[in-house]
C-alpha cells in the first residue's frame, strides 16, 4: 500500500512499463490518491482509490491512464466525488502548496473496507 507519491511508487512496483525489474515484491498493491501520469498496466492486481476534488493527484488521470476495461479483477478503480487528498487522515483540515487536504469520514471508511477485501481476495486469509 502507499499514500500520494507513496501510491504513484506502488504503481510503478505493480507496473509492466518502465524499468525492467528482476524482482517484483507485491503479489498486489493498494494505491492513495497516486498521481497517474503514465498509462497503468499491472502485472499484479491493482486497485486505486481517488478523491474527485483531489486537485493534487487528480482521479481524472487515473482514469485516463487505466487500462481498459478499467474493472476487471486485477484491476479497480473508487473515486469519491466528496473526497480530496489526504480524505482518510482523521482530522486533518488544511492547505499545503494551494491543494486542499480534508479527511472525509464516508470516503475513507469505504476505502479501507476495499482495500481489505481486495487483499482479501487476492492474498487469502481472513
Amino acid at each position: 500500500m502507499g499514500w500520494s507519491h507513496g501510491g504513484t511508487t506502488t504503481i510503478k512496483t505493480v507496473n509492466k512499463s518502465g524499468e525492467p525489474r528482476q524482482e517484483r515484491p507485491f503479489a498486489a498493491a493498494v494505491a492513495f490518491y497516486p498521481a497517474c501520469y503514465k498509462p497503468i498496466d499491472p502485472i499484479r492486481p491493482l486497485l486505486i482509490l481517488s478523491g474527485g476534488k483531489d486537485r493534487w493527484t487528480p482521479a481524472e488521470f487515473c482514469l485516463r491512464h487505466a487500462p481498459a476495461p478499467n474493472q476487471t479483477a486485477a484491476f479497480k478503480i473508487e473515486v469519491y466525488p466528496e473526497a480530496y487528498h489526504c480524505f482518510d487522515w482523521v482530522g486533518i483540515d488544511t492547505k499545503q502548496q494551494g491543494h486542499i487536504l480534508r479527511y472525509h469520514a464516508q470516503s475513507a471508511e469505504d476505502a479501507f473496507a476495499r482495500a481489505n477485501a481486495f487483499f482479501k481476495d487476492h492474498l487469502g486469509g481472513k
